[in-house]
């Protein structure tokens, strides 16, 4: 565990942005032109982008079946949200990797 946690990047020295914290479809509304507007700003602030990323993965795409008490990842929801936020050109392996430590 201890060289899994000594992997994960020190955030506070990558590029700082403002961040929602719990950025997700479900904080999302349309104005009345059509352009996505972000709600629910109590813990916003500034931080890295990939951790702000990187908290939909744990918490906005798995989907729990009450019936069979199962779990399951949405991954058609993760890759169109990143879809989202990189458009045509693809996220970076090494983005990715970011993210993924952003969502543990």
């Amino acid at each position: 565990m201890s060289r899994f946690l000594d992997g994960i990047p020190d955030f506070e020295k990558l590029d700082q942005c403002f961040v929602h914290t719990d950025l997700g479809p479900n904080n999302t509304m349309l104005d009345q032109n059509g352009r996505v507007v972000l709600v629910d700003l109590d813990d916003s602030g500034i931080g890295s982008r990939f951790l702000d990323l990187g908290w939909p993965f744990i918490m906005q795409f798995v989907e729990f079946n009450h019936d069979t008490e199962e779990m399951q990842y949405r991954f058609d929801l993760a890759e169109s949200f990143l879809r989202g936020y990189y458009g045509e050109n693809g996220i970076p392996r090494e983005e990715f990797d970011i993210i993924f430590h952003g969502a543990v």
